[in-house]
Formats: structure tokens, sequence, C-alpha cells
């Protein structure tokens, strides 16, 4: 056991992150630097508020269209390939991201493809009916995946009301309907320069810093672009079975209201779902797959949302045995702390650490959780006290963090 601590005290000591120096362009575009000379890339990581917040119903998967066709149809992808670099797209719930990857080598060449690929997008008839179809299928794959299909209906039946019970890839009658112009008029509702985020990670020289900034103090001011999180909470527990004849084994999700991002107790639900669904010495697996024999597969998992978020246990079972592995997941989430152990939350806790640490090692990713904490309203920097909030989780913040326990919950059978 000490020793287990004094290697765990080492550990979290080791970890280290960056925190960039961030400036505000005239145009309103949140502009931050995170040089790290000792590597020998560069990453531009592009955030834009509003994600799934920008679509409807009607226009579901528009944002997803437009990127793909952007990408894909671009001189930049073409170009970039020759000389070893990446360019990418697309839309996710809390907002829109574009990023370009370069060896240090090549950055001015990519700096220069990028001005034409963000300001003059080749939206080609071709390239979009030929992603259009492509979405389509992906949407037809989801349809024909139970296990995929599942996810989905669950998260629409939990987040019903709210721009979170939309899908990225979009319904097949909203994907169907869309055209051309629909994706081309979607461009200048996301360039907007108040709901921009630019972070650039590597060894960037300032030269290039500075032909960066020129680009995006280009970008249209705009308006700042403020997602609704108000809202109401569930004050009713929701039950839904659907049938499907292709499904070998049923499908459950148990799901409760969690923290957005930026609250308090953000890290303690994120270790709290390590505990409960985080690999084969998790209490779900334990519980429910080795004492029990329910589970063919079994997890948990914790989406980090802008807004109310969802803490959501799933297991692959015999229909028969549902009843009983709700009441099992119920008992385990109210008891769990009774039998928690220094040893086991410091086991957990470092194998957290771990992965990120290893995580963010590349340039890409210090790009990217700069700019998701930044759209988060929690800074550029917030990754280091990430870290930190993350060692600091004791047994008092669990059982802050167990309250959502409390709350209406959930469950949905794919059977």
């Amino acid at each position: 056991m000490k020793k287990l601590l004094a290697a765990s005290a080492l550990f979290l000591i080791s970890l280290t992150a960056s925190a960039g120096d961030t400036m505000t362009l005239e145009n309103g575009v949140r502009f931050t630097v995170i040089e790290r000379p000792y590597t020998e890339t560069v990453s531009v990581s592009v955030f834009i508020k509003g994600g799934l917040f920008r679509e409807s119903k009607t226009n579901n998967g528009v944002g997803a269209l437009m990127s793909s066709v952007w990408v894909k149809g671009s001189n930049m992808l073409r170009e970039m390939e020759f000389y070893g670099g990446s360019v990418g797209a697309g839309q996710g719930t809390d907002s829109f991201e574009i990023g370009f990857s370069s060896t240090a080598e090549y950055m001015d060449k990519a700096i220069e493809l990028f001005s034409p690929f963000l300001f003059s997008p080749e939206f080609s008839g071709d390239v979009f009916e030929r992603e259009k179809a492509i979405q389509l299928e992906e949407i037809k794959a989801i349809q024909d995946d139970p296990s995929s299909l599942s996810f989905r209906n669950f998260m629409k039946l939990s987040y019903e009301g709210t721009p979170y019970a939309l899908t990225i890839e979009g319904e097949k009658d909203s994907v169907e309907k869309l055209t051309l112009d629909d994706v081309k008029d979607f461009y200048p509702v996301i360039l907007q320069g108040k709901s921009t985020f630019v972070t650039v990670a590597g060894r960037i020289t300032p030269e290039q810093v500075q032909k960066l900034k020129t680009i995006f103090a280009a970008v249209p001011a705009g308006t700042e672009f403020t997602a609704d999180c108000a809202y109401p909470a569930q004050k009713e527990e929701i039950y839904k079975e659907d049938r499907d004849p292709r499904t070998q084994q049923a499908k459950l999700y148990v799901g409760y209201e969690a923290p957005e991002a930026s609250s308090p107790e953000y890290a303690a639900v994120k270790v709290m779902t390590d505990i409960m669904g985080g690999g084969m010495s998790s209490r779900y697996f334990s519980e429910m797959r080795k004492n029990r024999g329910y589970a063919y597969s079994v997890g948990a998992f914790y989406p980090s949302r802008l807004c109310k978020s969802r803490f959501v246990g799933h297991i692959g079972l015999e229909y028969a045995n549902v009843p009983e592995a709700v009441k099992a997941m119920e008992e385990i989430n109210k008891t769990f702390l009774n039998t928690l152990t220094d040893e086991e939350l410091t086991k957990v806790k470092n194998y957290m650490l771990g992965r990120l640490l290893i995580e963010t090692e590349t340039n890409s990713k210090q790009a990217w959780y700069a700019n998701f904490f930044l759209n988060a309203g929690l800074g550029s920097g917030y990754l280091t006290k990430y870290i930190e909030d993350i060692k600091a989780v004791d047994k008092d913040a669990l059982k802050k963090a167990a309250e959502i326990f409390n709350k209406p919950k959930t469950v949905y059978v794919l059977r």
C-alpha cells in the first residue's frame, strides 16, 4: 500500500500541462499560442461556438455535411497530403471545429494554403452530392447497427426538447432535403470572429504567429453566439423500450442528469464515472458481470458538455435480466462509497491522469483542449487546473458528485 501511494505521488507530481498566452483580436477572435519548441510539428485548432445549437430538426446534419464538402473539395486537402500534413473540419455538440497540422518545415506553406481555404471555400456540386450520399449511408449504417442505434435512441430520449437530442450526422429526412445552397448559407452563419477560438501549438515562429493573426483578423466580427442552457431539469422517471428483431441481446442504458463542464463537480463526476464503469476492475463490471453474470458488456460514460450533461451506465444483457440489472445498478450507485478504499481511489485517479498525459502529448491535442476549455468559459490554461482538480478529488467530493443519483433517471432498452 505504501509503495503504491509513494509511486502514485511521484506519478502525479510528474504531470505537467501547457497553458498558452491568449489575446483577443479586434474582431473578437480569441487567439492562443502554446509554444512547444522541442517538437517538430505545428497544429492549429479552431473552435466556433454553437455546434448543434445552430441546427434544428429541419436542417439537422447541415454542419456535418458542410464540413465534409468544405474539406473534401478543397485544394488545401490535396496539397497538405503532399507536404505530409492534414486538414479537417467537423460539427460537434457545442462547437464547429476546423484544424490543420504540419511539420514545422512546411508550416509557411500550410499557412499560405489556409487563407483561401478559410475565406474562399470550394463548395462544389459534385462533391456535395457525393458527400451527401456518404452521410446518408452513415445514417443507414447506424440504423442497421443495434449498438449504435440504441445509443442514439437513448440520447434522443434523455435530451428530448434540447439541441443535444439532435445528432451530428442528422436524420435521413433532414439530410435528404439539404441542398447545396443550404450548405453555402450555413458557412457565413458560423464564420464570425466573436464566436471563434484559435489555438496554435508547436514549434511556431513569431513571424508565423503574425501571419495567422492577420488571417483570423480578417474574419467578420459578427455577433457572439450564446447557447441557451436554460432548459428544464428532468422531473420524473422516464422508461422506454423499443424492439429490434436483429438484436441478439438487450441494450440497456440508465442515465442521470449530470453537471456541465464548467461545474465545480465536473472532475469528481469524471472520477466517479471511471470508478463505476472505467474497466474490468470497475464497480459495474465486477458486480454485473463477474458476480451476477448479467452482462456481456458493461461500462459508463459522462460526456463533457457546455450545458447539462448525462452520466450513463450501459449494459448488454439478456432481456429477462433487465429489471434486476437496473435495481443492481441503482444499488451500486448509492452504496459504492461505503466500500471505496483510498488505494482504489488513488489507482483510478492515476489511471485517468496517465491517459490524459499520454493523450495531450501531441500538439493537436494541446490546441484542442485549450479551445475546448475556452469554449466552456474556463480559459485556455484550464488543462493544468483540471489535472489538479482530479488529483484533489476525495471521498467528500465523490459524495457530492453522487448526489446526481438522487435525481430522476432515464432508462432505455432496445430488445
